[in-house]
């Protein structure tokens, strides 16, 4: 951070040795951008297209901004000016469609990445991004054909592989969605995600021996992050390995505590144990981390009636209703069912 500051040092002083230097004010946009002081950004790309309004970058720029804030709208508006002034530029039209994949438009999205490829030689990216529109409109034949053909252009780049798998895996071909996760492993093996991914996939093949081979992996290239471990312990869980699933669980919650599906999961995987105290105060952890999530409440209701505890359970069902007035009634049923099961 001592670093931007001086760098923003740097800039006000050239601006104020020459204020009429429009690329003074864009270096300082771009490094207020990098600090996440966005709105300081704009002023200061305002001030660089006030100074010289024919660089299309400045607009750009801008528009990249805007995107970041989730202003979408006004971020379409400058990338229309940036093209306005250079409609050769193929970032241009690639970024903008990315702002209207954000926004569900996916038919203007199509059109700009066609503007796109149109106007580049070496069209991977924009190929790929036509793959994820087509993907995220549910034409999946389609997106493999885009994937593929960026494949063809860039075949060292592995995030072409990697979105390809994800295709094939939601069209239930695991085999060829296993094939492309290698191929992107080939390509970068330091990618912690596509480890994960493969061991997602493996999972849902009852691999579970090689999905925890890969989950191990992936947890080695980023210790950090918590979804690993928690998919690693659900693998394990369906193994009947409940205490290393225990352990996995752990190890979710310490990378983060804030996330209250792993003590509900935790807690599940107590309850199967008939560790039922136990259970219970990681069911408690859960409400108190989202107290509007209804399943937590009726898990540990469920938990209870198990214990013959109904007094207790119908005051987690009650604790429900008060906490979750809005969202009760589509769950209502099913948590009654719990005192009065058919003999």
């Amino acid at each position: 951070m001592d670093r931007f500051k001086e760098a923003l040092e740097q800039f006000e002083l050239s601006i104020n040795t020459n204020p009429k230097i429009s690329v003074y004010y864009k270096n300082k946009a771009h490094t207020l951008e990098k600090m996440n002081r966005f709105e300081e950004a704009l002023n200061n790309y305002d001030s660089a297209i006030q100074n010289n309004p024919e660089n299309s970058d400045y607009y750009y720029n801008k528009a990249y901004t805007l995107d970041k804030m989730n202003r979408f709208e006004e971020a379409l508006e400058y990338f229309d000016s940036a093209i306005q002034k250079n409609p050769e530029d193929t970032v241009y039209y690639n970024d903008k469609a990315y702002t209207l994949v954000k926004m569900n438009r996916f038919e203007e999205a199509l059109k700009n990445i066609d503007s796109a490829i149109q106007n580049s030689l070496y069209a991977s990216d924009c190929y790929n991004n036509k793959a994820y529109t087509l993907m995220k409109m549910n034409r999946f034949e389609e997106a493999l054909q885009y994937y593929s053909l960026a494949i063809e252009q860039n075949p060292k780049n592995s995030n072409y592989y990697f979105n390809k798998a994800m295709t094939l895996e939601q069209m239930n071909r695991f085999e060829e969605a296993l094939q492309n996760y290698d191929s992107a492993i080939k390509q970068n093996s330091s990618n912690s995600d596509y480890f994960y991914n493969k061991a997602c996939t493996l999972e849902k093949m009852n691999r579970f021996e090689e999905a925890l081979e890969n989950y191990d992996l992936a947890i080695q290239k980023n210790p950090d992050d918590s979804v690993y471990y928690n998919n690693k312990a659900h693998t394990l869980e369906k193994m009947n390995r409940f205490e290393e699933a225990l352990e996995n669980y752990d190890s979710a919650i310490q990378n983060n505590p804030e996330n209250s599906f792993y003590y509900n999961n935790k807690a599940i995987t107590l309850k199967q144990m008939n560790r039922f105290e136990e259970a219970l105060d990681y069911y408690d952890s859960a409400i108190q981390q989202n107290p509007k999530n209804l399943d937590y409440y009726y898990n540990k209701a469920i938990t209870l009636v198990q214990m013959n505890r109904q007094e207790e359970a119908m005051t987690s069902y009650n604790s429900s209703i008060y906490n979750n007035s809005e969202n009760v009634n589509q769950d209502k049923n099913r948590i009654e069912q719990m005192f009065f099961e058919p003999n």
